[in-house]
């Protein structure tokens, strides 16, 4: 990767190190080292794979590094002295240098996923993830890539209450209806979060659980169990080429719970790993409750599925890049800015990786699509020679 080339696009796509870190108010009387120039330090962080504050200052003593940061000085900036700025951010003004990033990538319209079914949805997953001794709930986006959006810390086993903090901002920060759906797993399976889901965010909600005693479920099993009998129950199977998943569902509709005034559909899912890898299970069943009644049997599946999207593409990610869950950090409020600014230069190089790539297919179509003109052209002229038209 090209850090000069990233470090342009980060300017000129989400204006990284100019209006947004100008937000952030500095607290330092006399400062040497300009904040931005630290906030980048954290941010670029990701793309470069830099794993400590130490191995940001060590980095930064390069003659090439001091030269992106048009910095004189023998080193950009000290891993002590990182900690001491960053430890005197505001979590709000860092938050908004992440937010700032996301209202880029929702003008840009790369916030939807598209569906097997043609379908476009905006589709929100809520997760929590243990952090190198603290704790964080977490809401992304799974658009056209993962995006982070925000995270709440939280102590051990309050992770629903960091849930409604979290969603609670995003809907005075973003707006009702920033999402059509919001995806979490069993534990997500409350009164409290449905009803937050529906008239808080204006959206719907969508459960993946293996709980099989939630009434609900029981209502819905004893309903499939009648078969073929009953109208209104909608069977799907098929293959899942991507994930190498033989599967079958059965679904429907009008369940009611909780004595909440909306109705359920209850997706009952039977999955065959293909190639299951040694020592994971070949054959695993699970529940899909959502407020969605539009949804397919498949269209549930689908969305259900993209709730691994943030573990895998935001939580693993990040700690392989930066290592996010190592216990480096014994400062609360220190980890959270960190993790703001990991989150914002996730979605950043993420961003980058994509419209980078695009480019280059872009580029490889034209230089295949201007081949094949000029060996079809040679093979006209060719056969023209050899079967001259007569007149």
């Amino acid at each position: 990767m090209d850090i000069g080339d990233f470090k342009q696009f980060s300017e000129q796509k989400f204006s990284i190190t100019s209006s947004i870190i100008s937000r952030i108010k500095e607290h330092r009387k006399r400062p040497q080292i300009p904040l931005a120039t630290a906030v980048n330090c954290i941010v670029h962080m990701v793309a470069l794979g830099q794993r400590s504050l130490l191995g940001v200052d060590q980095h930064a003593r390069s003659p090439a590094v001091r030269a992106w940061h048009a910095v004189k000085r023998r080193m950009v900036v000290s891993d002590s002295t990182l900690e001491r700025i960053l430890g005197n951010i505001d979590m709000e003004e860092a938050r908004g240098v992440l937010h700032k990033c996301v209202q880029v990538m929702n003008d840009e319209a790369a916030l939807s996923v598209g569906l097997s079914s043609g379908r476009s949805m905006r589709v929100g997953v809520v997760d929590g993830s243990g952090f190198g001794g603290f704790s964080g709930c977490v809401f992304a986006i799974t658009g056209i890539m993962a995006t982070p959006v925000d995270i709440e810390m939280h102590t051990k086993g309050k992770e629903l209450i960091a849930s409604r903090q979290l969603l609670s901002r995003i809907t005075s920060t973003f707006g009702k209806r920033f999402v059509d759906i919001v995806v979490g797993d069993g534990l997500y399976m409350t009164r409290e979060h449905i009803m937050q889901c529906k008239e808080q965010l204006g959206c719907e909600a969508l459960v993946k659980t293996t709980e099989k005693s939630l009434s609900v479920i029981q209502d819905a099993e004893q309903l499939f169990a009648a078969g073929s009998r009953v109208e209104g129950i909608e069977y799907a199977e098929g293959i899942d080429i991507e994930r190498g998943i033989k599967y079958k569902a059965i679904a429907a509709g009008g369940f009611q719970w909780d004595d909440l005034p909306y109705k359920f559909k209850v997706v009952r899912l039977e999955e065959e790993k293909l190639k299951p890898k040694p020592g994971q299970e070949k054959y695993e069943v699970f529940w899909v409750i959502t407020t969605d009644q539009s949804l397919s049997a498949t269209e549930t599946r689908e969305i259900a599925h993209m709730r691994w999207h943030i573990e895998n593409n935001i939580f693993k990610r990040l700690n392989e890049l930066v290592g996010s869950k190592r216990g480096w950090i014994r400062n609360g409020h220190l980890k959270a800015v960190l993790l703001i600014l990991w989150l914002t230069g996730l979605l950043v190089f993420g961003y980058y990786l994509l419209r980078r790539g695009l480019a280059k297919l872009r580029q490889t179509y034209g230089t295949v699509k201007q081949t094949w003109r000029f060996v079809t052209r040679l093979l006209f002229i060719s056969i023209e020679r050899l079967y001259p038209v007569k007149s």
